[in-house]
């Protein structure tokens, strides 16, 4: 049993594993340049790396640092004119898989 592959097919891409490195907001806080070293790691593995919407590192810093295309997270907002720059960056930054984050709170409205 030693040619055992956790090899896989999602979303048209081979991975190495079926695990993808989920989205770390403001990972940058947490080590210089994180989004990239994060992003670097992952593909290192032949995992996807998923960049976070509130990432210190622009995506057009991470997208060039590795070789396979990484995945974008998108909070959905209220600003929509924020979430198409977002879309268009992530586009134009060869992302391969949005994300979508949908459980984030939104505060209630006080009536007078």
């Amino acid at each position: 049993m030693s040619d055992l592959s956790l090899e896989t097919t999602l979303f048209n891409e081979t991975l190495s594993m079926p695990v993808a490195l989920a989205p770390v907001g403001l990972c940058g806080m947490y080590a210089r340049r994180g989004e990239v070293q994060a992003a670097a790691a992952a593909d290192a593995k032949g995992i996807p790396f998923t960049l976070s919407t509130v990432s210190v590192c622009p995506i057009e810093e991470v997208a060039p640092t590795i070789k396979r295309p990484m995945w974008f997270q998108l909070y959905v907002l209220r600003d929509r004119g924020f979430m198409r720059n977002a879309l268009e960056r992530a586009k134009a930054a060869g992302c391969s898989t949005l994300v979508f984050t949908v459980d984030m709170p939104d505060a209630g409205r006080a009536l007078p």
